[in-house]
């Protein structure tokens, strides 16, 4: 190597390669760069070699680069004179960064550049810097670059939809095969973790709860799995494993999207575009309980201050007049303790009543209603014929139809609701506070209308022959009640003034249509 003079500049190799160069990857490699800029600053007697700085696997769209941050501070330093690149390229593949740092930052800094394939000095020919021929070989770079990019895309998106997993990591849960790593197969050990989950949040247990449990037990988060070692459970974890239909056995990907090929940057995309491929790998969970899950999501779930479960009755108890949330109020008297429900509106004094009722004689009016439910679904079972049964699911994949059209409906409304809010606040309609406000509870009713609305998607192709008998004909005559039962069986419970209660059992419509049917009523003609 030469010795430093005042008259050399020292000049640093820049060196860079990505996946995005193909089948250009033999002959830009590091090694080959390396070798070639080091021999030129080796025989160039003006040339004094400063320093290697290498971006390997970093893609030219952005100058967000570690060793090319350094090169910009040493610049800034005064530690480097001279950049020596192989090709244009190799600086960057964004025309307008790389015009701006040839154009301006070098000059600024007074920095010679040398790109060797093209034949760029700019200190012993200004021309071949200032001419046209470096922002034409920059745009063509760009083009490049974006062409790449959507033939990658392309490329990943025709695996997605093909039900090929694509991830660096497989989910927590799972893990890739050996024989084919774009398929996943089950991991016993985290998938008894997912399986406790799911059960856990269905016996009254909280997110919260949940998490505090696994962190307690000292479980290995899913974050471990990347590397990140020391990591602990969060809520936001429990609840995206909770809500992941991967678990049923089917892909779901492209739930990000990065916003530009020159920006890296992931944006959120709406579920109604996800890619989704059903049946591509094991399940884990079992559906049934999956969809209840979902539907505990849509309930309010509150546990008592200090505790990790919810209540047995929570999100299902309402005011039967004003349609309040029923609260839970303990009363301590001499004989004993007692738990009452009153409703919330009377609590807020909106005008409503108490609706007060005991606890205990709730408890035992439910759990005998479900049990009759039950008896009733075993005895119409044995009445009627499979025609009967098959004509009945029909009708209730009509009113699965329905639903989802009236849902679509105001799903629509409500993003026409959210889209006119900005312009009414800008031209002084509504307060900045109104806006926020009104937003917030548009997309509140927007999610849980696109939530329900994937539920039915859901219902509607496994559809029994009629989900009244299917659900209930399939539960054993309680001795007790629990969370996983009253979700699977009731949607609603009402409470009136005087203890007067009303369940709204799921399914209700399809046991309506079958004792409408032992009637002799004509359904078919109603319909």
């Amino acid at each position: 190597m030469k010795s430093p003079k005042e008259d050399l500049y020292r000049t640093a190799a820049y060196i860079r390669l990505s996946k995005e160069d193909g089948d250009k990857e033999e002959s830009d490699s590091v090694f080959n760069q390396k070798a070639l800029l080091n021999r030129i600053i080796e025989e160039s007697e003006d040339l004094f070699f400063a320093g290697d700085y290498i971006d390997d696997g970093y893609s030219g769209t952005n100058f967000d680069r570690p060793a090319f941050r350094r090169l910009e501070r040493d610049i800034k330093r005064g530690k480097i004179d001279c950049v020596i690149v192989k090709d244009l390229s190799r600086l960057g593949r964004n025309y307008i960064e790389a015009g701006r740092y040839l154009e301006e930052f070098f000059p600024d800094y007074g920095i010679r550049f040398i790109s060797v394939n093209d034949h760029i000095d700019s200190q012993k020919d200004p021309n071949t810097a200032e001419g046209l021929l470096v922002p034409f070989k920059n745009l063509l770079n760009d083009e490049y670059s974006k062409d790449v990019s959507r033939k990658v895309r392309s490329v990943l998106d025709a695996k997605r939809k093909n039900g090929e997993f694509i991830g660096s990591f497989a989910p927590y849960g799972y893990q890739k095969s050996l024989e084919n790593k774009n398929h996943l197969v089950v991991e016993e050990k985290t998938a008894a973790v997912v399986r406790e989950i799911f059960s856990l949040f269905l016996s009254g247990h909280t997110v919260l709860g949940i998490t505090k449990l696994l962190n307690q037990r000292g479980e290995e988060p899913p974050s471990a799995r990347r590397g990140k070692k020391g990591g602990s459970w969060h809520e936001s974890t429990v609840r995206r494993i909770l809500k992941n239909r991967l678990y049923l056995g089917d892909m779901v990907q492209g739930k990000r999207k990065v916003k530009s090929y020159k920006r890296k940057t992931l944006t959120e995309v709406g579920e109604e575009n996800w890619i989704v491929v059903e049946g591509t790998h094991q399940p884990i969970i079992d559906r049934e309980d999956f969809l209840s899950v979902q539907r505990l999501f849509q309930k309010e779930r509150k546990a008592p201050d200090g505790q990790q479960t919810v209540s047995l009755f929570s999100g299902l108890l309402q005011c039967g007049d004003c349609k309040s949330s029923m609260h839970k109020k303990r009363v301590r008297q001499p004989y004993g303790e007692y738990v009452y429900y009153i409703c919330g509106g009377f609590k807020r004094k909106t005008g409503c009543s108490k609706h007060s009722i005991r606890e205990d004689k709730l408890y035992k009016a439910v759990l005998a209603a479900i049990n009759h439910q039950i008896a009733l679904a075993e005895s119409l079972e044995s009445v009627f014929s499979a025609a009967d049964q098959a004509f009945l699911r029909k009708l209730e994949q009509q009113n699965l139809e329905r639903e989802k059209g009236l849902l679509e409906k105001e799903i629509r409304k409500l993003s026409s609701l959210i889209d006119a809010l900005y312009p009414d606040w800008k031209a002084g309609d509504i307060t900045k506070e109104e806006y926020r406000r009104y937003k917030g509870d548009y997309e509140q009713k927007k999610n849980e209308a696109q939530s329900r609305l994937a539920q039915i998607e859901e219902e509607a192709k496994n559809t029994p022959e009629n989900p009244f008998l299917e659900t209930f004909r399939q539960t054993e005559r309680l001795s007790a009640l629990n969370r996983a039962v009253l979700d699977r069986l009731v949607e609603k419970i009402y409470v009136y003034e005087g203890g007067k209660i009303v369940i709204r059992f799921r399914f209700y419509r399809q046991r309506d249509e079958l004792l409408k049917r032992l009637r002799g009523e004509d359904l078919e003609k109603k319909k």
